[in-house]
């Protein structure tokens, strides 16, 4: 009567992920030298790090991404932000983060659509992807420059409202895709109107 039990051990890779430590350790040696802004080295030293096929870098699914790794990184920008500085300068920030991230997404999509010809809702698809922008590299620029304060808060706030806008898009758009209009106009219901 003995049962077998079998015991399934997960096993995890560690490779990808100390490439990209090994990536990190190496481009801010670089920036060290080189006084170039760290974010602008992390981009070329990842375009550098594609073409060689054997370094591989660790895969997200985009479940993973949006449910594990992107609510503590807008959670800690969100505590830095400066509710009064929000109301005075409101206007201006909301402005840029909706009208300015959908505008951003709009003309993503028209022009992957015309110019690379990619099918048109994959093309907004593609926009919202781009869109929401990091401003890290943007206000570490702007700090070093001697920009005002005021400028670089809006720009840091605006950073975290158009992720949320880009979210909800790039569901709007994935839905729409699937092809159920019908879930899609239930979905922009629920934004707009919550309660």
């Amino acid at each position: 009567m003995g049962g077998r039990v079998t015991v399934t051990l997960i096993e995890i890779s560690f490779g990808p992920i100390i490439n990209v430590l090994i990536l990190v350790v190496l481009v801010s040696i670089v920036t060290h030298f080189l006084r170039i802004p760290y974010t602008v080295a992390l981009i070329f030293g990842g375009l550098l790090a594609s073409l060689f096929s054997p370094f591989s870098l660790p895969q997200f699914s985009p479940e993973v991404f949006l449910t594990l790794l992107l609510p503590p990184l807008i959670f800690q920008a969100a505590t830095k932000v400066n509710l009064e500085d929000v109301r005075k300068d409101g206007v201006t920030i909301f402005s840029y983060a909706f009208v300015g991230t959908l505008l951003s997404i709009a003309l993503v999509g028209v022009f992957s659509h015309l110019v690379i010809d990619l099918n048109f809702f994959k093309a907004m698809l593609l926009g919202a992807i781009l869109s929401p922008t990091d401003a890290v590299a943007v206000i570490s620029i702007l700090k070093k420059l001697g920009f005002s304060k005021r400028l670089t808060l809006i720009i840091e706030e605006e950073a975290l409202f158009n992720d949320g806008v880009a979210v909800v898009a790039y569901s709007a758009i994935l839905t729409a895709i699937i092809g159920d209009i019908f879930n899609l106009l239930g979905f922009i219901e629920g934004i707009l109107l919550p309660y």
